[in-house]
């Protein structure tokens, strides 16, 4: 509390001093009006600088901190996968004289599509998602080669072997 009275009397002063030089500077001779502005100045440096003590004191701004900026990421292009290949699916033991179930998967739905034992024409492969299905019964013993031809050069194969 003295600090305080004690700054505020010195401020007090000091603005009286630099009120009354400014004063005598105005209507003074030009050699004595050079050092009573140099005093003025003075003066108000001096209550400029008592006034910055005086206030209190402001604790630091803190420091920015570090803030995380989300990067805009890519977003993943899809890679272009290829259509499943065309599959013949038939047991690879049948015995003979027996129906079994050949399976053309992956070709879609189409109605154009004939399966062959070897160079002979067993029939069409019907309708069916995921697989178009047919019933067969080989006669014949040994290892043969079904095929299943169809249009835009449609063409798969699977062995069997007929016991």
């Amino acid at each position: 509390m003295t600090e305080n009275k004690t700054a505020q009397k010195l401020k007090s002063i000091f603005r009286w001093l630099g009120w009354i030089a400014g004063l005598v500077a105005k209507f003074s001779p030009s050699s004595i009006r050079v050092w009573a502005i140099a005093f003025s100045s003075l003066a108000g440096g001096v209550v400029t600088l008592l006034d910055s003590c005086d206030k209190p004191k402001s604790p630091p701004a803190p420091l920015p901190s570090p803030t995380v900026t989300a990067s805009p990421t890519p977003t993943p292009q899809p890679t272009p996968t290829k259509p499943p290949l065309p599959e013949l699916k038939a047991p690879r033991h049948i015995k003979s004289g027996e129906p079994f179930e050949v399976q053309l998967c992956n070709v879609g739905n189409r109605y154009d599509v004939s399966l062959y034992a070897e160079e002979h024409r067993l029939g069409y492969v019907g309708f069916g998602k995921p697989c178009m299905k047919v019933s067969i019964t080989l006669n014949q013993k040994g290892k043969r080669e079904l095929m299943a031809i169809g249009p835009d050069n449609l063409r798969v194969y699977v062995d069997v072997v007929v016991q």
